[in-house]
């Protein structure tokens, strides 16, 4: 299997710090630490010509403040003045606070302006500086998106999920493409991954509802038979004076793959539990802890179903599908907070969720000192290396 694939994924639940925090170590009062948020505010919300005008004035008074200058581009991009952007961006590349991020704005900026050539190479030189970046992959992986370059965007995309497993964006990225394919498996499991690190992004609800459709969609039975059409990898073509030993490495290949090993473990699932016509929410919980509990050991075993069964033995299963797929089952959600004791066992398990000790990987659990760190770089996601 791909190493992507096997890459050790850590579990963090979404960290927020606020940006006068971040501000202190720059020579800004404290009048003006409070302008430069409440500007960072206005960007946010779309209002670039109010923000501008602060930033404008806050970029006279400390021409030399790395965030200052930094959030004004923002500013200048959400108004159509990229090249501006890019020059005061370039000009920030040697200060001590530049962080990989800086060097994917330039990139974008680049892009903006309709040079993907040049967006890549701002990337590339990033990554000279910053390797296990994962934003400079994804976004390099959004240049040849907007080609049309499927394949490799979803290098790219991967690429960033193994070297940086922390960065959402790249399960996202690699989430929605796999999920508009006709091998939808692995976009299934990077959506829940980008769920779990970032459960607030709007995103998480088209996600979540897409891959609900998916299955219902993809699991039929007629008659008797149950159908389950989850990938592509399963059929074989083959040329018509194919040789024996052709036909068997054919055959190894595909039934060797994960995508056809994770459609098999949902069959069954579905069998076991009854499968009618459709998939409600208790049966969509069945069949997902009976497929964690299959695969966890086995040789197409990954860090998420090692957490899938964990959820389990704590006792969190139910809150756990009610926390990621609120979106996609909202009557059901809404049932369930109906409920003083849902309430209480869902409270319960966003405090286990939020234990650093509970976010497994391949080898062991995340340390205390390194959940630590990721706190202190989640400062604010624009001006950081998240």
């Amino acid at each position: 299997m791909n190493t992507t694939k096997r890459t050790i994924v850590s579990l963090l639940a979404c960290i927020f710090c606020t940006l006068t925090a971040f501000s202190q170590s720059y020579p800004l009062s404290e009048v003006d630490n409070e302008r430069l948020a409440h500007a960072v505010n206005l960007i946010d919300q779309g209002q670039a010509d109010s923000s501008r005008l602060i930033l404008e004035d806050l970029v006279k008074k400390y021409p030399k403040s790395y965030l200052v200058n930094y959030e004004y581009t923002y500013t200048l991009c959400q108004i159509g003045e990229f090249k501006k952007a890019n020059k005061i961006l370039r000009n920030l590349v040697n200060y001590p606070e530049a962080n990989a991020r800086l060097h994917a704005m330039i990139g974008n900026t680049y892009d903006y302006m309709g040079q993907p050539s040049k967006a890549l190479k701002a990337y590339q030189e990033g990554l000279k500086k910053y390797p296990n970046a994962g934003v400079l992959y994804v976004e390099q992986g959004n240049v040849y998106l907007n080609q049309r370059k499927y394949d490799e965007a979803m290098s790219y995309y991967e690429k960033g999920i193994e070297v940086d497993p922390l960065y959402p964006t790249g399960y996202l990225r690699a989430s929605m493409l796999y999920l508009s394919s006709t091998e939808p498996v692995w976009g299934m499991i990077y959506a829940e991954m980008f769920s779990l690190l970032k459960p607030e992004a709007g995103e998480c609800a088209a996600l979540n509802k897409r891959v609900v459709e998916i299955l219902r969609n993809n699991i039929k039975k007629e008659n008797d038979t149950l159908h389950v059409t989850l990938t592509k990898r399963n059929n074989i073509y083959m040329r018509k004076n194919a040789k024996p030993e052709e036909i068997l490495n054919a055959l190894e290949s595909a039934y060797s793959s994960f995508e056809v090993a994770y459609e098999s473990k949902v069959g069954i699932a579905a069998m076991m539990h009854g499968y009618k016509d459709t998939i409600d929410f208790d049966l969509f919980c069945k069949i997902r802890a009976t497929v964690a509990d299959s695969l966890v050991g086995s040789d197409d075993n990954l860090p998420l179903f090692n957490f899938q069964k964990k959820v389990i033995e704590a006792g969190f299963w139910k809150a756990y599908n009610i926390f990621i797929y609120r979106q996609a089952f909202p009557a059901e959600y809404e049932a369930f907070m109906a409920d003083e004791e849902n309430v209480n066992q869902l409270n319960t398990f966003m405090t286990w969720y939020n234990t650093a000790s509970n976010f497994p990987n391949d080898k062991e659990h995340v340390s205390k000192n390194i959940f630590e760190r990721e706190k202190k770089l989640s400062i604010r996601k624009k001006a950081t290396n998240q």
